[in-house]
């Protein structure tokens, strides 16, 4: 890669890092052993033959008014792999592939631990997780062990093989967290026969004030609303003041008993 770093790394001032490649290790432009800040910058066509295609970092992960395109893990994380708490803000992340989980970022603690990834005022756009190994391919967009909080965002044409077309919260293997307020999630896809949740796949969350547009997924199981959204086992998820439009015709709030409905807080629109 351009950059082994022990300590902290900052990106800035207009930088580009581009089609660098580490064929057999993490991150292919970057990758440091303590936090990273990247800020009006461009990473594109960067390549890792493990996780984190342009940065993998094991600090806390900060990108700010960049540009995060055509990057390739051939397992975790398109362009971002985080250990710590991720922040995205005013940024655009597109086109970028994972052969595994989290097509654009992934992020999960070291074993195991549960980090907050914060998206304000950002773009995730034509993401893929493509799942070419066992249980992979989810999160086309985003993959995060705890909770994901998307505020003012977009999340159009991501698409995952299994599940989470745009986002999937994991925690002890049942699921994680969503927060999502005032964005959208268009055109969002989970491509098996087997695939739940077009946009968002999560066990607890709240989505507020946004819209859901086109996404699709197969599975017509309990904790479906609509294609966008699967909430897993007896979580709590509440919705409210969202429009749901060009789903499949399955736009109730939860299918059976069990598990648990999402809670309607009112002013959805189907």
């Amino acid at each position: 890669g351009a950059i082994y770093a022990l300590g902290n790394v900052t990106i800035s001032a207009n930088s580009t890092l581009s089609d660098n490649e580490v064929s057999d290790g993490d991150g292919g432009a970057i990758f440091a052993e303590g936090n990273v800040t990247i800020s009006n910058s461009t990473l594109n066509n960067n390549f890792a033959g493990q996780d984190g295609g342009a940065v993998m970092t094991s600090g806390i992960l900060n990108v700010s008014s960049s540009t995060l395109s055509g990057n390739i893990s051939h397992q975790h994380g398109g362009a971002l792999r985080g250990f710590q708490n991720v922040t995205i803000l005013d940024s655009t992340l597109s086109g970028n592939e994972a052969n595994w989980n989290g097509g654009a970022l992934y992020v999960v603690g070291a074993s195991g631990n549960t980090r907050n990834t914060t998206v304000t005022n950002s773009t995730f756009a034509d993401n893929k997780a493509l799942g070419t190994s066992e249980l992979s391919g989810n999160g086309g967009a985003i993959y995060g062990y705890g909770t994901i909080t998307s505020t003012r965002s977009t999340f159009t044409n991501n698409s995952a093989l299994l599940h989470g077309g745009a986002v999937f919260s994991e925690l002890a293997g049942v699921g994680g967290t969503v927060d999502v307020s005032n964005s959208t999630l268009r055109g969002n896809k989970a491509l098996a026969a087997s695939s739940e949740g077009g946009a968002i796949h999560a066990h607890n969350g709240k989505v507020l004030f946004s819209t859901f547009v086109n996404n699709t997924a197969s599975t017509d199981v309990g904790g479906i609303l609509g294609d966008s959204i699967k909430k897993t086992g007896d979580g709590e998820f509440e919705i409210g003041a969202n429009i749901f439009a060009g789903d499949a015709a399955r736009a109730q709030l939860g299918i059976g008993a069990s598990p648990t409905p999402f809670t309607d807080l009112g002013g959805n629109v189907f």
